[in-house]
């Protein structure tokens, strides 16, 4: 074990943190996490590729849904939210509407 010493003098050696069982998914900051978030949603753009356009960039997701005419991008939208929906919920995942937008 290093030895560490913080902006303040204070010695960190044999510091640990406590033992916790994890439940689900990853511990924050753990060098796999990454890679399996990506494995976990490489088949996303398979669920709506057909109706719209999914851009994947580490761990946020664009889909561009265009369309000259409004009711069918209104279509569109509906059906692509709803397979987005279906597939989140297949995975077990929760889409965190807190930092989701739609322009």
């Amino acid at each position: 074990m290093s030895k560490v010493i913080l902006n303040n003098n204070v010695n960190c050696q044999n510091l640990s943190s406590t033992l916790q069982k994890i439940t689900q998914g990853v511990p924050q900051g753990s060098i796999l996490g990454p890679l399996l978030f990506l494995i976990y949603i490489n088949d996303l753009p398979k669920i709506i590729n057909d109706i719209a356009i999914p851009i994947l960039f580490a761990d946020d997701t664009t889909i561009l849904i265009t369309s000259p005419n409004k009711s069918d991008f209104q279509r569109t939208v509906t059906i692509a939210l709803n397979l987005l929906n279906e597939w989140s919920n297949t995975d077990l995942l929760s889409i965190n509407f807190d930092k989701t937008y739609f322009m």
